[in-house]
């Protein structure tokens, strides 16, 4: 029998049960796993090292019986334990081998000891079962984190699986009482922080609020805080890299896809969207905030269903998501500007994002110092909210789903259309987040600032957006009068129709009742509604309702009409009075009153 201190050093508590290992491997003195390396020539077996110190704790499957493999503990080269979830499938290829070396086994990653190691993880029998689960996020009433389990599932052990190795920035550092009074406390009477911070909480109530992703975009010019703002609300989930918690919008489908996934129910940070691809941001608008990827075929020709996620995020950038789809010649639909908000980052106190500096010179000095502390503290904030919630996840849920409801009540005006209800909807839920991070402690706040500062988020949302009316009206008129303003050379006058013009898109007529713009039905359909992404009938029906277009006799959009040295055609007929009231579309292309 070994001596008693080489067995205690191979284990990792007095009462932890040794698992079995199957034929050709055993447990050494020193608690490493040797296996049978050749046979002496009297028939005794020679064995070898095959790796340092390895415990088998359980054998891991997911909620269908299928995804299996092993919870693992390693002893690293310093004594300490680190506890891993691997699934069986890694063992096809080296993947799984890296993944073990990082986290401290210690073994040779080649030839026959890599296969001996791949075929005691295949082999061994554990009595104990875990349920594994391959995302981040919810899970019935438990949260997972890749390093912490949040809560309890009666009967079964839950435990992180992914499929992958996974890269993610789920760190914890520094202390959570550091993180309240260097960072929290900071942005307190700073709405554009608070409310950031506040936003950074939504993605564990999303479920429970029974919502859809989305997300919040803060505009304006370079220098003004908005990257301090998602080192701020990102610091409350976890940092210690070189960006800290933050990533990037320059990414493709595919890695952005990545990024949501591993962001499910938490928070997705992404900085600058003047980096990314006009086409990825318009399909990224929709991606993210419908929480499903692409399916894809894999090597053998099975359709493999797409990734799926909950999705909050908060976005920076010099110009608007609207403005960066617009780089492509595309307009950013009704759709997209509810599922990725635009807040003027410039809070409009001369400091840029900031209003309070909490005894600091100037703006900057107080970003310094914020993004200081969000490097020292970090990954706390996110843990406690969480771990209250799951003490009474029904009784959250009812509550979240009443306080959006008040809330949207408060700030949303009567007479605004179901698209601006819904935008205030997500600015009631940011609310609620930070007030309930104000009522379980997490952040030193009082009861009502999350709210206020919110509800100042919104109100300056609205004045930029020009009002609560429907945004699909607002661009459709939007398409048709900035292209009448913009190409009215095009259009050749009525009195002279020998007038040569390139490109020609219709005719133009002064009256005195106005002018009538007869538009081509391939310039309306093509140019007008294709380029913006409108449908044409909607943008013609917009128009008849609000008193511009004249229908033909049988109520159709287009009309019949002889026009000069052409003939009868079917037009789009547009008509401007003159000396619009406060119409300034209109007056931009109507003529002066004769």
């Amino acid at each position: 029998m070994p001596p008693a201190s080489a067995i205690e050093f191979g284990a990792s508590s007095p009462d932890f049960q040794r698992t079995l290992l199957p034929h050709g491997f055993r447990y050494a003195a020193d608690g490493d796993i040797e296996r049978i390396v050749g046979v002496e020539k009297d028939g005794g077996k020679v064995w070898g090292r095959l790796c340092s110190p390895l415990e088998f704790v359980a054998r891991t499957e997911n909620a269908s019986g299928t995804a299996p493999g092993l919870l693992i503990r390693i002893q690293t080269q310093n004594g300490n334990w680190n506890e891993l979830s691997i699934p069986l499938s890694g063992l096809i290829g080296d993947e799984l081998l890296r993944d073990l070396l990082d986290h401290g086994l210690r073994f040779v990653p080649v030839g026959r000891d890599a296969t001996e190691l791949k075929r005691l993880l295949v082999s061994v029998v554990c009595e104990k079962r875990a349920r594994c689960v391959s995302h981040v996020g919810w899970y019935g009433d438990v949260f997972v984190l890749p390093d912490a389990i949040i809560g309890q599932s009666p009967g079964v052990r839950i435990v992180f699986q992914p499929t992958h190795t996974m890269e993610h920035a789920y760190r914890v550092g520094g202390t959570f009482g550091g993180w309240k009074r260097e960072v929290a406390a900071r942005v307190a009477g700073n709405s554009r922080l608070m409310f950031a911070l506040s936003a950074a909480f939504v993605g564990p109530l999303l479920k429970l609020a029974q919502m859809d992703g989305g997300g919040f975009h803060f505009r304006g010019p370079s220098s003004t805080g908005k990257s301090t703002a998602l080192h701020v609300a990102g610091s409350a989930w976890g940092g210690g890299g070189v960006s800290d918690f933050v990533c990037s919008w320059r990414a493709t489908d595919n890695a952005l896809e990545g990024l949501a996934l591993i962001h499910n129910d938490t928070l997705l940070t992404l900085d600058e969207i003047a980096e990314v691809d006009p086409k990825a941001a318009f399909r990224a608008a929709y991606m993210l905030s419908n929480g499903k990827g692409k399916a894809r075929f894999d090597k053998a020709a099975r359709l493999r269903p797409g990734y799926e996620w909950r999705s909050s995020f908060l976005s920076t950038g010099e110009i608007s998501l609207s403005a960066k789809i617009g780089e492509d010649g595309r307009i950013a639909t009704a759709g997209q500007a509810v599922r990725v908000i635009d807040i003027p980052a410039d809070a409009g106190c001369g400091m840029g994002l900031f209003e309070e500096l909490h005894g600091f010179n100037r703006p900057g000095d107080l970003a310094v110092a914020l993004r200081g502390a969000t490097k020292r503290h970090y990954g706390h904030a996110a843990r406690a909210f969480i771990a209250e919630i799951v003490k009474d996840v029904p009784g959250i849920a009812s509550a979240t789903r009443d306080a959006i409801a008040t809330m949207v009540g408060q700030i949303c005006p009567k007479e605004c259309d179901g698209q601006v209800r819904r935008v205030a909807s997500r600015f009631a839920l940011a609310a609620h987040a930070g007030e309930l991070a104000t009522s379980f402690g997490v952040v030193p706040w009082s009861p009502g600032d999350a709210f206020a500062a919110s509800r100042r988020c919104f109100e300056d949302w609205l004045r930029s957006r020009g009002g609560s009316g429907q945004k699909e009206i607002e661009d459709a008129l939007d398409a048709v009068f900035g292209f009448l303003t913009r190409y009215a050379s095009r259009f050749r006058p009525w009195e002279a129709p020998d007038h040569q013009i390139f490109d020609c898109a219709g005719y133009v007529r002064d009256t005195r009742e106005g002018r009538a713009f007869y538009v081509f039905k391939s310039t309306f359909q093509n140019e007008i509604c294709g380029r913006g992404g409108i449908d044409p009938d909607y943008a013609a029906e917009t128009l008849a309702r609000q008193g511009y277009l004249k229908r033909s006799s049988d109520g159709k959009r287009t009309r019949t009409e002889r026009l000069p040295k052409i003939g009868n055609q079917r037009v789009y007929v547009i008509r401007i009075s003159s000396g619009e009231d406060g119409d300034e579309r209109a007056a931009a292309v109507s003529p002066e009153p004769r």
